[in-house]
């Protein structure tokens, strides 16, 4: 209730969403949207959306009321997720707050949140093979955001059994995927049949690193996550969603296209709940103390490496990435803060 509330009365807190706030007044009603749909939606926004926004402003409300409707959506559906899978979870809300997730989610990626947490409710399906239920849930999501065009795959990643030789096997060749990083960016961008996701997919195959980074970034990314990602994939009895299989290849994806980044999305918080219940387990306890420690790092790597190890990084106007969150103002005092404000222009080119 309380992270809720923060994120239901939050003033300009967060990057995507401070963007969403300063073009809601450009946006349709209900009675507009077709036309703004198909001549004039510059910002790539999904129907679903657009239609969320339009109701709000349909009903003479201002983009703080919507913002309390994303919250009433957002924190429903994960909570009506914890409920059906897991008994521990002050634990997560715990990890998933320290982790700045839980800022993430909800104060920056607003769109795409909603389409992750309407995913959250439907993996049962996708765990069930009940396919209608499960792709018209899929629709919803990518009516909120077309990333969600990742949760279509995800039954294709079902037929995979993952085990250590098929994971050192990705490791080894995703490596050198990098070198034929245009070429492969040019057979991806074939799949993509919407003119806004190509766009897209340009911007995220742009940016060059050392080798150094390059290295670096494929270790802690997708080589230091496994102890853990393969501890969950040997526990029998679990249903197979093929989520797991998801996180390795994305993972080793995302350091040739950024944009992969977005596909993981969709897989935290999943794999968060399944490790803090495996924690609780009796069968975790009696394990090894070294592996017990190796599995606890490996999982503390992970999360520590999607959004925190960003906190102190600055924009080369010396703006802090933790300035996004850091503080909180509310709508009832609608105080700016300078650094915040700064590192958005910065960020967006304003």
């Amino acid at each position: 209730m309380f992270l809720a509330l923060m994120s239901a009365f939050r003033y300009r807190v967060g990057g995507d969403s401070v963007v969403y706030e300063t073009y809601f007044l450009e946006l349709p009603k209900l009675n507009e949207i077709p036309y703004y749909y198909f001549n004039y939606n510059k910002h790539g926004y999904q129907p679903f959306w657009l239609i969320l926004n339009g109701l709000v402003k349909e009903l003479g409300g201002d983009v703080y009321n919507f913002q309390m409707l994303h919250a009433l959506i957002l924190n429903s559906l994960l909570y009506i997720y914890l409920k059906n899978n897991t008994k521990y979870t002050l634990t997560f809300l715990l990890f998933f707050f320290c982790s700045l997730l839980y800022f993430y989610f909800a104060f920056d990626i607003q769109r795409e949140s909603l389409a992750i947490a309407f995913f959250l409710i439907n993996i049962k399906n996708l765990e069930n093979n009940n396919w209608v239920k499960y792709y018209l849930l899929a629709i919803v999501s990518f009516m909120f955001h077309m990333s969600a065009i990742v949760i279509f795959i995800f039954p294709l990643f079902k037929l995979v059994r993952i085990n250590s030789k098929i994971v050192i096997i990705l490791v080894i060749i995703g490596l050198p995927l990098t070198l034929l990083k245009s070429t492969f960016i040019n057979i991806f961008s074939n799949f993509l049949f919407l003119d806004s996701m190509k766009a897209k997919a340009d911007i995220y195959s742009q940016g060059d690193f050392s080798v150094i980074g390059l290295l670096s970034f494929y270790a802690v990314r997708v080589i230091l996550p496994l102890p853990f990602v393969l501890f969950l994939s040997r526990i029998k009895n679990k249903p197979k969603n093929g989520l797991l299989f998801g996180f390795i290849v994305f993972s080793i994806f995302a350091q040739i296209i950024v944009g992969f980044e977005r596909f993981l999305n969709y897989i935290y918080i999943w794999i968060i709940v399944q490790f803090i219940n495996e924690l609780y387990r009796k069968e975790f306890v009696s394990i090894q103390i070294f592996k017990r420690s190796i599995y606890k790092l490996s999982f503390a790597t992970m999360l520590f490496f999607i959004i925190f190890y960003k906190v102190f990084m600055t924009d080369s106007y010396g703006n802090h990435y933790y300035s996004i969150f850091f503080p909180y103002e509310n709508i009832f005092t609608m105080e700016k803060d300078t650094e915040r404000e700064n590192f958005i222009k910065n960020l967006w080119g304003w």
